[in-house]
């Protein structure tokens, strides 16, 4: 296949911001969609490409980040949230919370209405008030927003890894009560793992049940968490 400096160079630049590439002319995009359909890039998102071999290298968590970084290139009005947040965020979740697509808000109340099973994209209706942070030159959620539509959506394994950090790092019940119940996803079962994020031992210190899970959601007795010590913004 005969070189494309352009598309090699957009490339190199976005492997050092930790991104995936895009073509910025009609050149670059024919030649980096003949070098996916080669199979020397793959195409996460419509227009975001990366190099295979690299790509396989990065997690879950970290190809989420990678998308999420050159959208907001593309696309700096949009707000993220979700799973697409969780990782600028720094709250810790499980790899396979990670569905390979996008989440950001949006103000429509018939957003969903917009989601295609064959597009990568989730538009999740929220109010026009919830909230916004800028991390890292990303805009998300207020961190207590972005853990309730995380766990609206995780069965209740994968979702207590979230409450738990955010219990840990601040947060407390009653405003990740609030928050699902302005969102309207408040349910039994949201309300039961909202409570058993933190229980007391009896000698009155916090023992956290989802210590007891590994990353993929397994039983463990040797968990190892990597979650950063910074608090959650917005809470």
């Amino acid at each position: 296949m005969r070189a494309h400096t352009q598309a090699g160079e957009l490339m190199r630049a976005a492997q050092q911001q930790r991104r995936c590439a895009f073509a910025t002319d009609q050149s670059t995009y024919a030649a980096m969609t003949r070098r996916t359909a080669a199979g020397e890039y793959v195409s996460p998102y419509q227009g975001l490409y990366a190099n295979r071999t690299h790509w396989q290298t990065l997690t879950e968590c970290e190809r989420s980040a990678y998308m999420v970084r050159a959208l907001h290139c593309k696309k700096p009005h949009w707000v993220f949230t979700g799973y697409s947040a969780l990782d600028v965020q720094g709250i810790t979740h499980s790899r396979s919370s990670h569905d390979g697509a996008v989440w950001i808000a949006d103000h429509q109340r018939n957003a969903h209405k917009h989601n295609s099973p064959r597009t990568p994209l989730r538009r999740i209706h929220l109010p026009s008030d919830v909230g916004t942070r800028i991390i890292d030159g990303i805009p998300v959620t207020a961190g207590a927003v972005t853990v309730a539509v995380s766990i609206a959506h995780l069965p209740f394994m994968h979702a207590l890894p979230l409450v738990d950090d955010a219990l840990r790092k601040g947060a407390t019940v009653e405003q990740l009560e609030e928050c699902c119940r302005q969102l309207r996803v408040l349910t039994p079962a949201l309300r039961t793992l909202l409570h058993c994020g933190n229980p007391k031992s009896e000698s009155g210190e916090s023992r956290s049940p989802a210590r007891r899970y590994d990353c993929s959601g397994s039983p463990s007795r040797s968990c190892r968490w990597s979650s950063p010590t910074c608090a959650i913004p917005g809470i």
